[in-house]
């Protein structure tokens, strides 16, 4: 009898809902789900290969807007063509713009490439809030992180310090990888991150006698700084490249979203070949023959980067999207 009431007592006691959490693109979704743990149901409306600036409002998306407690965007216009009519139509007060469960992860970012004067459609493509490609920096993906964490926490307050605990270990793992566990325990991740776009990461460290300890990411890619490349789109690569300090010779689009012409690309060719330009990086979404055509005509290579969390079959993660796109540059750069 006593066993009996137990468990009617267990049958009838209140199950946790969890957070329903909405997001546009995959690496937004994975880093919600790594910070959320069994907190959150996590869906993201972009599963990996799909080119984000061109998405169409499905009902199977407003459906699930309908229902979901944090809306987490991209931010910087990237969702410009569907996310505003998802919202309008989703009929769900939590997630429209200036609610809390509306959730720009763009808002802490550092942009890069903001636009002056005036915009028009002659200039193609144009984000008129900057560069929307910041994720492919994995220190934003740490900033990043601190906002999904925050939004998790001011939606669901009782599991702040688990939240708190997640986000930490994740932003851990991101500076483990980029900089070697050995370097962190000398110095902060911040110093080094700043050291690292400014060009000055190795002066410091060999002033220090720490040049030894730098492991990861920076440690790869550190002997590239400087290196010539060329990108299907101008500023898929922007952030990454900023961040180890890589420069970008042109881009076989003539303008962001426009399609290449003859002409713009035996331009191209001729830069490529003057600057001794080794890879040309493009997503796995873009138009093969254009890089076929340049790369046949420079002998540099042509290699799909992981554009997004599951783009390639190497990117299951966040951090293994940032390990597959550090590896694809710099095979390509390294190139005799």
């Amino acid at each position: 009898m006593f066993t009996f009431i137990l468990l009617a007592t267990a049958a009838l006691a209140p199950i946790e809902d969890k957070l329903q959490v909405l997001t546009t693109t995959p690496e937004l979704g994975d880093v919600a789900s790594q910070i959320g743990g069994d907190r959150v149901e996590v869906t993201s409306l972009l599963k990996g290969p799909e080119d984000a600036h061109f998405v169409d409002a499905k009902p199977s998306f407003i459906k699930a807007a309908n229902r979901a407690d944090l809306f987490i965007v991209n931010g910087m216009s990237l969702e410009v063509g569907y996310a505003p009519l998802l919202v309008r139509d989703s009929r769900n007060a939590k997630i429209q713009p200036g609610a809390p469960g509306y959730v720009d992860a763009s808002a802490r970012i550092r942009k890069l490439e903001l636009p002056t004067g005036v915009i028009d459609r002659t200039m193609g493509d144009v984000h008129p809030d900057g560069n929307p490609h910041y994720m492919l920096d994995p220190m934003n993906g740490k900033v990043v992180a601190a906002t999904i964490r925050d939004a998790l926490s001011a939606a669901d307050p009782a599991h702040k310090a688990e939240f708190d605990a997640r986000c930490a270990k994740l932003q851990r793992s991101i500076d483990e990888a980029m900089f070697g566990p050995k370097l962190l325990e000398r110095f902060s991740a911040d110093a080094l991150s700043e050291a690292l776009a400014q060009g000055t990461l190795e002066a410091f460290l060999k002033e220090r006698g720490a040049l030894d300890d730098l492991g990861g990411w920076a440690r790869t890619m550190l002997p590239l700084s400087g290196k010539p490349f060329v990108s299907y789109h101008g500023g898929a690569l922007t952030y990454f490249a900023h961040r180890f300090r890589l420069e970008r010779v042109g881009a076989l689009e003539p303008k962001p979203g426009v399609i290449p012409s003859s002409a713009h690309l035996a331009e191209i060719i001729e830069a490529m070949k003057a600057r001794g330009v080794k890879a040309v990086f493009y997503a796995a979404y873009n138009p093969l023959k254009p890089v076929e055509k340049v790369t046949s005509e420079t002998g540099a290579a042509g290699l799909v980067f992981p554009h997004q969390v599951r783009a390639t079959p190497a990117a299951a993660t966040y951090q293994k999207q940032m390990d597959a796109l550090v590896q694809t540059v710099a095979s390509g750069l390294a190139r005799p």
